[in-house]
Formats: structure tokens, C-alpha cells, sequence
């Protein structure tokens, strides 16, 4: 990519227009690298190992080292731009690296449990139930809608 490629782009570093992208399955004739989930198998630099000037990011790429988790996809997008960018401004790419914070699930609109994380996804002894993890939940998901919506919280 060139600078005037991302002048063609709108000439900014957008976090704008993220959405549905997944390749429909493995048998799709994309040409791509799927895996048996029909998830774009990226690098560690979200690249397509089928073709480096296509990233991937959050459900439909399979990103090595990371899980399904909502608070990634924003993160996997900001990245991907950095990639992106990075060898229009002569500086090499780096390696995306996941960074959790936490693990929880919705038991229904009135309960929850989440468990804290350590960066590399293992687990802490300290953990939150109750209407408190839901808030906390429900504060997470809404923040992602934001940021998706607004292109900010990145």
C-alpha cells in the first residue's frame, strides 16, 4: 500500500466500518486460506497467509494466540490499520500481540460471572458475580457498540 493508496482510502488512519466480512465457508472460492470454522487464517500480523494485502480481524479471522472475545475486535482493527500504515512511513510491521483483561458470561439479563485475567489469558483468582458482573458486562458491550459506531475507544 502507498500513501496515495491511502489517499484513495480518504487519507486517514479510520477505525470506521467495521462489520461482517467472514468468508461464507470453507468451500468458498475466495481463494483464501480458511479454517474448518470458514475464519480467514491470518499471520501475527493479521495478514492473509493466502495474500498479504488482505487483514483479517475479530470472528472471522483466525488469528493465532487469540480466542472469540468481543473486547478483541477493536484492537485486531487498530492494529490492522498500523500494518497497514507503518510501511508507508518506512517502519516495519509488528506482530499483533492479545492483551485480556477478563473472561465472563451472561447468565441471562440479571446475572453474570467473570473472572480476571492475566495479559496472556490465564487465569486470576479474582472474579465478580451477580448484578455487578453485569453491569461491568453490559458497560464492555456497550463501549464496543460505541467504539464501532464512532470509530473511537481503539
Amino acid at each position: 500500500m502507498t500513501p496515495g493508496d491511502l489517499a484513495a482510502l480518504g487519507g486517514r488512519r479510520s477505525r470506521r466500518g467495521a462489520g461482517p466480512a467472514c468468508v461464507p465457508g470453507p468451500d468458498h472460492r475466495s481463494g483464501l486460506q480458511v479454517d474448518a470454522d470458514g475464519r480467514a487464517v491470518v499471520d501475527e500480523y493479521l495478514r492473509s497467509v493466502s495474500d498479504e494485502r488482505i487483514l483479517a480481524v475479530g470472528d472471522c479471522a483466525a488469528v493465532p494466540g487469540a480466542r472469540f472475545a468481543c473486547a478483541l475486535a477493536l484492537p485486531q482493527a487498530a492494529h490492522g490499520v498500523d500494518t497497514l500504515v507503518r510501511p508507508t512511513e518506512d517502519r516495519v510491521p509488528e506482530p499483533y500481540s492479545p492483551c485480556y483483561v477478563a473472561r465472563a458470561v451472561t447468565l441471562g439479563r440479571k446475572n453474570a460471572v467473570g473472572q480476571f485475567t492475566r495479559p496472556d489469558d490465564t487465569l486470576r483468582r479474582g472474579y465478580v458475580t451477580g448484578r455487578t458482573a453485569v453491569v461491568i458486562k453490559e458497560m464492555a458491550s456497550r463501549g464496543g457498540k460505541y467504539g464501532a459506531r464512532t470509530g473511537t475507544g481503539a
